[in-house]
C-alpha cells in the first residue's frame, strides 16, 4: 500500500470516499474450480458486483484511465480490514490512496471493489517495470488483507478468491504473464509485498496466472550456464523487468532488484545474492517469456 499525505477537501470526511462494492466468497466460489491436492480452488470469476457509497467522489482517490490495461499488481494492506477500507477508499484526510479491489482476511473473504476498473487507482506510487514508468496507468490493482505477507500466510480461502478474480482480469484485459507482478518487483526496496508467503508458483498452476519457471528447465540451465560476470546478470534483471543499471557492482540497486525477483521467483532464498541458482530462474523466465 502507498501512503500519500494530502489535505482533507473542505473537511469532506467520509465523503473523500469512492464506489464500492462487495461480493461474498460463496458467489465467487461457485465459478470454476480448479483442483489442487489441497483445497478445490476457483478459475474464472466474474467481475464483482459494485454498489454506489453515499458520496462518491471518484476524483479525489482516482483520475480517468486513457490507455489500456497492460499490468495486474498485487499487494498486501499491513493493516486490518476496516482500515484498509478505509485508507483505499480516500476516507483517511491524511491519504490520497486506493486500489481497484480489496480482498478481506474475514473466514469467507470478500472481495470488495473500490475503483472501477475504467479508472486510475493510485496503488503502485513511484514504480517501474519493463520501461513503464507509471504503472497506476497501465494497471489494475488488488489488496489482500495481511498484516506482512513475508510473516503471515495466506489463507487457502484467501487464495482462492484473489485466483479467480486475478484470472477473471488476466482474461479480460489481455494482461501478459510476464505483467503479472508484486508491488515489490515495480519499486523494490521500497516495497516488499504481497510478500514472499504469497503463493505464486499455485497462481500459475492452479489459475494459469502469472509466471512460474519450470524445474526442469532450471535444473538444465544449472548445468549449461556458465557463472555470469555480475554485469550479465544486470542486464538480465532489465530484460526481464526492473531499472538495473550494468555497472557490474553488487550496489543497493542491484542487490534490492535480485531480492524482489527472490521474493516472487525463489521464496526460499531472499537475500539479494545474484547465485547460480537464482540466475538459472532468471534466465530460464526470460527465455520462456521475454524472447
Amino acid at each position: 500500500m502507498d501512503w500519500v499525505p494530502c489535505p482533507d477537501p473542505a473537511g469532506l470526511g467520509w465523503k473523500c470516499g469512492v464506489r464500492y462494492g462487495s461480493l461474498p466468497v460463496s458467489r465467487v466460489l461457485a465459478r470454476l474450480a480448479i483442483v489442487s491436492l489441497a483445497t478445490l480452488l476457483v478459475g474464472c470469476a466474474s467481475q464483482p458486483e459494485a454498489q454506489l457509497a453515499e458520496g462518491v467522489n471518484l476524483e479525489w482517490v482516482s483520475r480517468p484511465r486513457i490507455g489500456e490495461v497492460t499490468h495486474l499488481v498485487l499487494h498486501h494492506t499491513a493493516t486490518g480490514n476496516e482500515s484498509s477500507l478505509r485508507i483505499l477508499s480516500g476516507r483517511d484526510p491524511a491519504t490520497r490512496v486506493s486500489v481497484h479491489y480489496l480482498v478481506t482476511d474475514e473466514p469467507e473473504p470478500r472481495i470488495i471493489e473500490i475503483i472501477p476498473e475504467d479508472r486510475v487507482a493510485f496503488h503502485a506510487g513511484v514504480s517501474h517495470w519493463a520501461g513503464v514508468r507509471d504503472i497506476n496507468a497501465s494497471s489494475i490493482g488488488i489488496e489482500i488483507v495481511n498484516l506482512d505477507g513475508n510473516v503471515h500466510p495466506y489463507t487457502e480461502a484467501q487464495f482462492a478468491v484473489v485466483a479467480s478474480l486475478a484470472s477473471d482480469i488476466v482474461r479480460r484485459h489481455a494482461i501478459r504473464p510476464e505483467n503479472v507482478v508484486a508491488h515489490s518487483d515495480i519499486a523494490p526496496g521500497r516495497k516488499l509485498d504481497p510478500g514472499r508467503l504469497f503463493p505464486w508458483h499455485r497462481l500459475e498452476r492452479e489459475a494459469g496466472v502469472g509466471c512460474w519457471a519450470d524445474p526442469s528447465d532450471v535444473a538444465v540451465k544449472l548445468r549449461s550456464t556458465p557463472t555470469l560476470p555480475l554485469y550479465e546478470v544486470q542486464q538480465a534483471l532489465t530484460r526481464w523487468g526492473y531499472d538495473v543499471p550494468a555497472t557490474g557492482k553488487h550496489d543497493e540497486t542491484t542487490r534490492n532488484a535480485i531480492a524482489a525477483f527472490q521474493r516472487h521467483h525463489r521464496p526460499g532464498q531472499v537475500d539479494g545474492i545474484p547465485d547460480r541458482e537464482t540466475v538459472a530462474i532468471l534466465l530460464t523466465l526470460i527465455d520462456a517469456y521475454r524472447r
